[in-house]
């Protein structure tokens, strides 16, 4: 269970480092290093600031590298993750398609597109309990 104030800040920080912290903390994005395809050696944790999430998983042998996006929730999704979040928090407060695609820039087609692909995973998820100011969050893949 997370509050919903540390969320909101988060979530409006944009704060990249914070937001994957968070996520890799709570095993949303991949928290263990992989094993390199090419070369089987554990992949190293890195930065690269060209990149929108700006941590990747790199391999120190090869050079090969893959995003902490991979065989998780989060890969389904082509928009940065701070903007992710930020539809994921409307959709548990129950603000309507009009409203998110105000509030997160984006097209209502992306809208009804991202609802349907985060439907399946947070509809057994209780929405935000207002009375308890609390939201869970759990990783299905």
């Amino acid at each position: 269970m997370f509050e919903v104030n540390f969320l909101t800040e988060l979530i409006n920080s944009s704060n990249i480092d914070e937001i994957e912290k968070f996520l890799k903390d709570n095993d949303l994005i991949q928290n263990k290093a992989p094993l390199c395809k090419k070369c089987t050696k554990e992949m190293k944790w890195d930065i690269k600031t060209t990149l929108s999430e700006k941590y990747y998983w790199r391999c120190t042998t090869c050079g090969e590298s893959k995003s902490g996006r991979n065989n998780r929730f989060f890969s389904q999704f082509d928009l940065p993750l701070a903007k992710i979040l930020k539809i994921i928090f409307h959709w548990s407060l129950q603000v309507c398609q009009n409203d998110k695609k105000t509030l997160n820039g984006v097209s209502p087609i992306r809208i009804i597109q991202l609802n349907d692909l985060i439907n399946p995973y947070l509809i057994p998820i209780k929405r935000l309990d207002p009375l308890k100011k609390k939201i869970t969050i759990k990783n299905k893949c």
